[in-house]
């Protein structure tokens, strides 16, 4: 299985349009990355995990997910660079490969040195948008098919019908 670790917060100030949106609300910009990261999860078959740094704020690690999302944001004390190496170490152990979204250089460079594959937070953000069009232009391609209930119900109940529409 391949993994996409994405530091939250690092790619929705790497985003114009979720940088615009996070000055008016923060949980807004949070849920349309998770919308977008879900979608993208699916297309390329990657198990995603989104970390929100919660280091300065009392608490301990808290685990959700959403759709085929898991969203974690560190306990009291951890920050997101740390929490994301350690989930680096701990997939790369286990086989898995694994790619870390970030723009912080630094950061890029330590998971890059413990094996996984570095993304920039404005090159995650761009194969987001190239996957939204071609799923648009997918769906736009497929020819339009009117549903017919012919094949689906008792041949007997179907005879009753036609018999009422000609009426």
């Amino acid at each position: 299985m391949e993994y996409l670790i994405v530091d939250g917060y690092n790619v929705i100030g790497a985003s114009k349009e979720l940088a615009k949106i996070k000055e008016q609300s923060l949980e807004e910009a949070r849920y349309l990355l998770q919308e977008a990261l879900s979608e993208y999860s699916a297309f390329a078959e990657r198990q995603v995990i989104i970390v929100y740094d919660a280091h300065l704020s009392k608490g301990n690690l808290k685990k959700s997910s959403l759709n085929n999302l898991r969203i974690d944001f560190t306990k009291e004390g951890v920050t997101a660079d740390e929490y994301i190496e350690k989930l680096v170490t701990d997939y790369i152990r286990s086989g898995h490969k694994v790619y870390v979204a970030t723009s912080d250089f630094l950061e890029q460079r330590v998971v890059f040195g413990k094996g996984a594959l570095r993304i920039s937070s404005r090159e995650l953000w761009h194969e987001i948008e190239v996957m939204k069009r071609r799923v648009s232009e997918q769906l736009s391609e497929q020819p339009k098919k009117r549903a017919k209930l012919t094949g689906s119900i008792n041949p007997e109940i179907a005879r009753i019908f036609e018999k009422w529409r000609r009426k």
